[in-house]
């Protein structure tokens, strides 16, 4: 594997003998997905139509919405409650699951919006980076608040101010949140069945909990810390 990339690969594999593969590439130094070569941009991609009430990105194509054309591609006839074995390959590790398609496409989802060139997106990227599929709430809770304390942690160090109350962190999960509505909103005139919608509808719902409830869900959390806290 080339140093400068790291591979993520994605199977769906369905009851009925059908198989979708994805095989993403990300620039290692910016965890950015790298296009490929067969994928061109739509007009439904045109910044035009698809511009978030958030988004100050001068560009001719949204760069987000031109990450999701394969995938649009590949699932756009498929059920949101149609059962799948994901088989998802990082560099690290191998997961497989078995669950309702919705469930497997948001794990996908999650790379492309992450790994896009959207400015609100970039935030996430050190998450992208360890990428975990199928992550439930409480994992999100646990990686998103590590990854921007980690975050603060070089802000310190480079004679930044740093943000310990994480208070940075509920706005910027309050813009992800008009991105992943604006993106659910478009993409249900493009798609003909709702399994990637409701694949949004669940990143969604993962963006609105961050905001609302995240001193209650770092409560929780608090008795993992009893060997830290006298």
């Amino acid at each position: 594997m080339n140093p400068k990339t790291i591979e993520i690969r994605y199977e769906f594999d369905f009851d009925d003998g059908k198989k979708v593969r994805f095989e993403i590439l990300l620039d290692s130094p910016s965890m950015t997905v790298l296009p490929g070569d067969s994928v061109s941009s739509p007009e439904w991609a045109r910044m035009e139509n698809f511009r978030c009430s958030v988004c100050e990105l001068e560009s001719e194509y949204c760069p987000l919405a031109e990450n999701l054309v394969e995938l649009i591609e590949k699932f756009s006839e498929i059920r949101s409650t149609e059962e799948v074995n994901v088989t998802v390959q990082t560099p690290e590790r191998t997961f497989k699951n078995k669950l309702p398609s919705q469930k497997g496409i948001s794990s996908l989802l999650g790379i492309y919006i992450a790994g896009s060139r959207c400015p609100v997106m970039k935030k996430l990227k050190p998450m992208l980076r360890y990428h975990l599929p199928f992550a439930t709430i409480e994992e999100t809770i646990f990686r998103a608040t590590s990854a921007y304390l980690l975050g603060q942690y070089f802000i310190y160090k480079n004679g930044g101010k740093p943000d310990w109350d994480m208070a940075g962190l509920k706005e910027i999960y309050k813009k992800i949140e008009k991105v992943n509505e604006n993106i659910a909103s478009r993409l249900r005139d493009v798609i003909k069945k709702d399994a990637s919608v409701n694949a949004l509808v669940i990143l969604d719902v993962f963006a609105k909990f961050v905001p609302i409830s995240l001193e209650a869900s770092l409560a929780k959390l608090k008795y993992l810390y009893s060997g830290w806290i006298k």
